[in-house]
């Protein structure tokens, strides 16, 4: 077999193998899987960062929407207290908005009120804080100079049952130095910190 001969056979051989061969893959083809995970972390990432700013944007919303009222709606409700008998009679001194939410209640220093005292007075105050701020949760953190004395909290969607079948606010007041588990202690102390034992 001459040279030329086997040279054609070899050529021959290895074109009816070449149909047997893989077809050649395009190279973007063969990359996309691998860019596949990276394009759906980015999305994830995306998603995750306006999840993020939308709940940001929310909780500034929020804060911004329980900004303490204005003065007219201070004086309207410090109006509202000087009808009480707790201011009447001396055991508050001043009522004054922290947020749209919350009010500071300073009580006398110069007396020192009974527990009993300081509840009713703080839910007289809770009373006139409701007509201003119908429909809301609503707290009240209650000092006698810098020590807080009293936490009250009322919860708009609740109502007490009472003796005779009648129903009440849901107001929870609790006072310094009252026993753990007594009548009219919080189920959870206001934001502001639970007034101390």
């Amino acid at each position: 077999m001459s040279e030329h001969e086997s040279r054609d056979t070899s050529q021959g051989d290895g074109r009816m193998f070449d149909k047997l061969a893989m077809n050649e893959i395009a190279p973007s083809i063969t990359q996309e899987p691998s860019e596949m995970p990276k394009r759906i972390r980015w999305m994830w990432l995306v998603v995750l960062a306006v999840l993020i700013g939308v709940a940001a944007l929310g909780f500034g919303m929020r804060q911004m929407l329980n900004m303490p009222p204005g003065e007219e709606a201070q004086q309207r409700l410090r109006t509202r207290v000087e009808t009480t008998d707790a201011w009447q009679s001396g055991t508050v001194l001043k009522v004054q908005y922290t947020a749209g939410d919350r009010l500071r209640v300073d009580f006398s220093t110069t007396i020192q009120p009974e527990p009993t005292t300081l509840r009713k007075a703080t839910i007289e105050v809770m009373k006139a804080l409701m007509q201003e701020r119908p429909d809301r949760d609503l707290f009240i953190d209650g000092f006698q100079g810098d020590r807080q004395v009293v936490s009250g909290e009322y919860r708009a969607k609740g109502k007490l049952a009472v003796a005779g079948g009648g129903l009440e606010p849901n107001i929870a007041v609790r006072v310094a130095g009252e026993p753990e588990g007594g009548i009219g202690q919080l189920v959870k102390p206001s934001g502001a910190g639970a007034p101390p034992e």
